[in-house]
């Protein structure tokens, strides 16, 4: 499915050829997320992602830039992680041309002016605001600084209000610099195109782009696990929102496959133990379920729910209950079920161009392995019970276990014991 060429000054080109489509999706993918922040500019990631879409030489406003995508009927957006920022346009194939002239002007040429930096701090301010209001955002971001404490990644995305007013044009251009070159730069297009003309525009458009190496992340080392508990009470909410997080694996990590499985297994989709013990038979909660997150050096798998807070108690405890049993194998009529699930969700998931490029793309600038879903397929199913109940005894450990709470009374410390006995 996927082509890829080095330019010569280290830029890579990914691309998948998708002849029977009539679009086309072009992104810009950059290793500079946020854990590669010092703290005194944190959020200059999301800050910088922002500037970039406000105008540059050839688009030189934010009313040009979208004009000239949505005025072809297409659509374009960025957005920052932790380790990632990307920015796309997904378009009609015969604008192909716009949406890469488009991209490639705002990145290389932006024209970061001061003003617009002083009006779209404001603008983060308030989306920064928006998320402390959300109970269902903030219990995520009060659980990532109780699993990576003193760290960038236990860091909100977006910074904090004083760092984000902090940022001044001087540490906007600074940070460009040392985060956005071409060997830290992934160009993904997927559609009805081929790689050939791809890497001619490519060349054509960021050949000249130079820039030195791009800046290191500060590695994350455990200093040995302790179960921890955050809490928050709102007298504004009914419901508590709770996170229950261990550490999980990284991205490079050989039983990624079958922690994905694992996760199926627990917590994903209507057929999930969690959804059909703590939602269909004991009724505890309407949202329930897991997740895992993968990042370079590290990773977390997080299970989920909105509870009743009279209810929190029996709800951990079904839960705690359910991540028990996969200490034991998981029968194989349920691993085949799994299976067919994951293997369902990741195909039916890339039916778009633009989940296409992104597929490879990512996979590209974090993994540097370039590989096919049917290569994935094949992961999925190398995987047995017997790993499945290998990689629940890595990641289930009591004493790691990281609970986040926000209710309309702070029940952090109540419940904690629950699922570290």
């Amino acid at each position: 499915m996927f082509e890829k060429t080095a330019l010569a000054n280290g830029m890579r080109v990914v691309t998948a050829t998708l002849p029977h489509t009539r679009s086309v999706s072009v992104i810009v993918l950059v290793r500079a997320g946020s854990r590669y922040e010092h703290d005194s500019e944190a959020g200059i990631a999301h800050v910088f992602e922002h500037m970039l879409l406000k105008g540059s030489t050839d688009f030189p406003s934010a009313q040009i830039v979208s004009e000239s995508i949505e005025g072809v009927g297409g659509s374009m957006n960025a957005s920052t992680d932790k380790e990632i920022v990307d920015y796309w346009c997904r378009v009609a194939q015969p604008h192909y041309a716009v949406a890469m002239e488009l991209l490639a002007d705002i990145f290389l040429n932006p024209l970061l002016e001061h003003e617009e930096l002083k009006r779209e701090q404001g603008v983060i301010l308030e989306e920064l605001r928006m998320y402390h209001d959300d109970p269902r955002s903030w219990v995520s971001i009060l659980s990532d600084q109780i699993c990576w404490p003193g760290h960038p990644l236990g860091r909100d995305i977006g910074g904090s209000p004083e760092t984000v007013q902090s940022i001044t044009p001087e540490m906007i251009h600074d940070y460009r610099g040392r985060m956005y070159s071409p060997a830290n730069t992934v160009l993904a297009v997927a559609g009805n195109i081929t790689h050939e003309q791809v890497v001619n525009d490519a060349e054509r458009l960021y050949g000249a782009w130079t820039n030195g190496a791009p800046a290191g992340y500060l590695p994350w080392n455990e200093n040995g696990a302790e179960p921890v508990a955050i809490g928050e009470a709102r007298e504004s909410v009914e419901q508590m929102s709770m996170l229950l997080s261990f550490p999980g694996l990284s991205m490079f990590d050989e039983d990624r496959y079958a922690q994905g499985l694992l996760n199926t297994v627990l917590g994903e989709g209507m057929s999930s133990r969690l959804f059909l013990e703590v939602r269909e038979k004991r009724g505890l909660a309407y949202s329930v379920g897991s997740y895992p997150r993968h990042h370079l050096d590290t990773g977390i798998f997080t299970i989920y729910g909105g509870v009743d807070p009279d209810n929190a108690a029996d709800a951990l405890r079904c839960i705690m209950e359910q991540v028990g049993g996969l200490h034991e194998p998981v029968p194989e009529t349920e691993l085949r079920k799994a299976k067919e699930f994951t293997k369902g969700h990741l195909l039916l998931g890339l039916e778009s161009t633009q989940s296409v490029a992104g597929w490879g793309g990512v996979r590209e600038l974090l993994h540097g392995e370039l590989i096919t879903p049917d290569e994935a397929v094949a992961r999925i199913e190398a995987v047995t019970a017997d790993d499945i109940q290998r990689v629940a005894g890595r990641i289930f450990s009591a004493n790691a276990a990281k609970l986040a709470v926000i209710g309309p009374r702070d029940l952090s410390q109540e419940l904690l014991p629950l699922v570290t006995d």
